[in-house]
């Protein structure tokens, strides 16, 4: 598998954006004083989302790193990565207000002392679990990375009311950063530098991680990335934003949003008609005042000059094409600003929803081997 994957990544890493070796080389040894200089700006959007997410919270000292196991079937995974050569190891650290962080970090066994890029995984909601991450982190590990990959809060896997609505996606990028800064203060996993792959719900909380952080070295954002322009369209904004948590402010009735059962949930989506669409927006712009900071619109720029893949499904209902090209045009402003438009890619997957399919797989790991390798 490795082998012929990695040539694969390697013929489209080769010819994305056609730049010269040369070239990639210049820009790789400039980008870790540009990322640092750019954070240390004190830009006014990233400071309000650093205070609005608590990211200094009140924490431990010490991460109090503990062996932990599965949330599921133990032998299962255990024997999945064993049977795939690829050594893991599961546990925990100390989060905030008693909170704990459960993940794994995942190596090929023949180099897993060697240092090697980290792959941050961010999965998709539901299911939110680290075991989700599995084959993806078997999938980085045997093309040479480490792979790590994080527990949602439980707290963040159901967003039923408005009361959580910021908790629900600010917790779960705190816990990434305090992750962040565990592997930083270890000395068994060896780490060259750092990179994200996001896909969906993890694709939304890992655009705030790489805007808010300094220490990632490239992110890919796979489906899940577009603007509020494009959201509230249609009915789009309601598995974005768990839009039935203001279904009473339209008149729709006050859905059990933890306990609805699939039938009841499209019973309940298909109640929404252009006329909401319309008044949702508002609706949450008076509820939570800062909404409209949390655009991607807004976000996706403050990532630069953080090399920077977007990649979407040409048939993705949730997240249209439209929206993602309007985020995309913002992201190659700031780029360009920094005279690194070769640092920011979309990648659009035709004939493909809410997916990745085996080419863009390639695609997007190509761009990780170009920035992180």
């Amino acid at each position: 598998m490795r082998g012929s994957v990695s040539a694969l990544i390697h013929d489209y890493s080769s010819s994305m954006n056609d730049l010269p070796k040369e070239r990639i080389s210049q820009i790789k040894s400039s980008l870790p004083g540009l990322i640092r200089r750019s954070r240390e700006n004190e830009n006014p959007l990233r400071k309000r989302l650093f205070n609005l997410f608590r990211i200094d919270r009140e924490r431990s000292k010490d991460y109090d790193y503990q062996k932990s196991t599965w949330s599921e079937d133990s032998q299962y995974f255990d024997s999945l990565f064993d049977t795939n050569k690829v050594s893991v190891k599961v546990f925990s650290v100390s989060g905030d207000a008693g909170n704990r962080i459960g993940a794994f970090v995942a190596s090929n066994k023949k180099d897993s002392d060697e240092k090697k890029p980290l792959i941050i995984l961010l999965s998709g909601n539901p299911p939110g679990t680290k075991e989700s991450l599995a084959w993806s982190a078997i999938y980085f590990a045997r093309l040479g990375y480490h792979a790590i990959g994080i527990d949602r809060r439980m707290t963040s896997r159901t967003l039923d009311k408005k009361e959580k609505f910021l908790s629900n996606f600010s917790d779960p990028v705190f816990d990434t950063l305090r992750i962040i800064d565990f592997l930083e203060s270890q000395s068994e996993l060896k780490i060259s530098n750092i990179g994200i792959y996001g896909f969906s719900a993890g694709a939304w909380e890992g655009k705030f991680v790489a805007a808010l952080s300094g220490k990632i070295d490239a992110a890919v954002l796979a489906c899940g990335i577009t603007s509020n322009n494009w959201l509230f369209k249609d009915n789009a904004w309601i598995p974005t934003y768990s839009g039935m948590i203001i279904f009473p402010e339209l008149g729709l009735g006050t859905p059990d949003i933890a306990h609805l059962t699939r039938e009841q949930f499209r019973e309940n989506y298909e109640k929404v008609k252009p006329e909401h669409n319309q008044r949702a927006r508002g609706i949450f712009n008076k509820l939570f005042p800062y909404f409209e900071e949390l655009d991607a619109l807004k976000i996706a720029p403050l990532i630069a000059p953080v090399p920077l893949m977007i990649v979407t499904g040409a048939q993705d209902e949730q997240f249209s094409t439209p929206g993602v090209v309007e985020v995309d045009e913002e992201v190659e402003r700031a780029y360009q600003a920094y005279g690194l438009r070769s640092c920011s890619d979309l990648y659009i997957q035709r004939r493909i929803g809410h997916a990745i399919d085996k080419k863009g797989g390639l695609v997007l790991s190509a761009f990780l081997e170009r920035w992180l390798k």
